[in-house]
C-alpha cells in the first residue's frame, strides 16, 4: 500500500498559491479555505471573521480525518499560526 501523502501549499497572500499550486489539481482530496469562505459567503471580497473561523475548523476536521484514515490530501492556507491547518496542533501516526 502506497504511503499517504500531505500537500500543504502555504505563503501569504497574492504570492500565486492558487495560480501555480491548486490544490485541486493535485489529484488528491484538497481543501482551499478562501475557496470555502467564498462558497458560503457568495464572494472572495471582505470575508467576515466569522465565516473564516468556521471554515478555518472545517479545514482542521478534513485535515483530521485524513490523517486518521491514512488518507492523502492537499490543503491550501495562508496564514500558519492561525486556524485552520498552520494552526493545528495535529500530532501524525509514527506511520506516517
Amino acid at each position: 500500500m502506497a504511503r499517504p501523502l500531505m500537500l500543504v501549499v502555504a505563503g501569504p497572500p497574492g504570492s500565486g498559491k492558487t495560480t501555480y499550486f491548486p490544490v485541486n489539481a493535485f489529484g488528491v482530496d484538497s481543501f482551499n479555505i478562501d475557496d470555502r469562505c467564498a462558497q458560503i459567503q457568495g464572494s472572495y471580497r471582505a470575508i467576515s471573521r466569522d465565516v473564516r473561523k468556521a471554515v478555518a475548523q472545517e479545514c482542521e476536521q478534513f485535515v483530521r480525518q485524513h490523517i486518521e484514515q491514512h488518507r492523502s490530501f492537499a490543503v491550501e492556507n495562508v496564514r500558519v499560526g492561525e486556524p485552520g491547518i498552520g494552526g493545528a496542533q495535529l500530532e501524525l501516526p509514527r506511520e506516517w
